[in-house]
This record gives structure tokens, C-alpha cells and sequence, in this order.
């Protein structure tokens, strides 16, 4: 079962973050390479690993009997399908623009949609963090929770349809304008994601 405990869950996300954020930092100050991003992300998950392990009293072992693992099969059967869907679907716009465009062109419209997501993801996570603890206390009372959830994606529209006008208004600026031959030509595309 489920102990629900966000408050060392966000604590534990937090502290990796911190530290992979900053052994990035730190080495590519010393080192000037990009392997620093490299180093910065797996210090940052093998932090989540050990402070997740620290957190519980379970560990592995060896495995028992499996009387129950039929529903679990079920539904991790049913979950991997869904997972495979939802990845189908979105990346299904990248093979209609690799169809009808050249491959520079579909990797200035997949990293137009890359940074368009990371902005959203900016957005969605940590309301999300926010949002599930109250959510979870309000299960019992079906309008309490659909008032707050109302509420709580009316303010994150209220935030993000301003910011997806000004990545529209704003694209050659966020991708680096034209004099970066790396993303060059994103500008039109990434304002083409924000109207979506």
C-alpha cells in the first residue's frame, strides 16, 4: 500500500535535483565539456535511487510465490499498452512531417516541439507536486475535488496561454535567433507548436 509521504517524496526530488544541478555546475566549470550535463544528470538519479532505498524498509529478494501476479500481470500489461499508445500518438506528427519534409526540417520542428514541452513541463510538475497531496486529502468529497481540480487547471491555463503567446511573439529570441546555424530556421516552426 501506498504511505503517500509527498512531504519526504518532494524532499527526496528536491536534493537530487539540487545536487545534480550542481555537480553540473561544478564541472563544467573545471572541466569546460559537456560531459558535465552527463555527470550532473547521473549523480542526480543515483541520489533519487539511494535516498528512495533509504526511504523504505523493503528490499530485494528473493522471489516467493506468485498466487497474485496474475492482476498485477494484467495490469502492467494494460499500463505498457497505454504507455505505447500515448507514445504513438505523440510522435505520430514527427512521420507526417518526416514524409513531407527533409530531415533538417524535421529536427528543427522536433526541437521546436522539445523546448515547447519543456515549458509546459515547467509548468505541469510543479502544480502537480502541489495539487496531488490536496487532491489525495479530498477523496472523499467528489465537489471539494472537482472545485480544486476546476480551479487549479483554470490557473494553469491562466499561466501558460500568456507564456505560449510570448514563445510565439518571442521564437527567435528563445531558440537562439538565426545566427545559431544549430537551430537556424526553428523560429516559424516553434511559433507554429505555440498555436497548436
Amino acid at each position: 500500500m501506498r504511505q503517500l509521504r509527498f512531504r519526504a517524496l518532494g524532499l527526496r526530488s528536491m536534493l537530487a535535483t539540487t545536487l545534480g544541478v550542481a555537480t553540473s555546475i561544478g564541472l563544467a566549470f573545471l572541466t569546460h565539456s559537456y560531459w558535465a550535463l552527463i555527470a550532473g544528470m547521473i549523480v542526480g538519479h543515483m541520489t533519487l535511487c539511494v535516498l528512495s532505498l533509504a526511504m523504505v524498509d523493503w528490499r530485494p529478494g528473493r522471489p516467493g510465490q506468485l498466487t497474485g501476479a496474475k492482476p498485477l500481470l494484467r495490469f502492467g500489461l494494460n499500463l505498457w499498452g497505454a504507455n505505447v499508445l500515448t507514445t504513438a500518438t505523440l510522435h505520430a506528427d514527427n512521420l507526417f512531417v518526416a514524409a513531407s519534409s527533409s530531415p533538417r526540417e524535421l529536427a528543427h520542428y522536433d526541437r521546436s516541439y522539445q523546448i515547447l514541452v519543456h515549458l509546459l513541463t515547467l509548468a505541469v510538475v510543479p502544480l502537480g507536486q502541489a495539487l496531488i497531496p490536496t487532491l489525495v486529502r479530498l477523496r472523499d468529497d467528489p465537489h471539494g475535488y472537482r472545485d480544486r481540480y476546476w480551479r487549479s487547471i483554470t490557473a494553469l491555463m491562466a499561466a501558460i496561454l500568456p507564456a505560449l503567446a510570448v514563445a510565439m511573439v518571442n521564437a527567435d529570441t528563445i531558440t537562439g535567433g538565426s545566427g545559431n546555424d544549430t537551430i537556424s530556421g526553428q523560429e516559424p516552426v516553434l511559433e507554429r507548436q505555440a498555436a497548436r
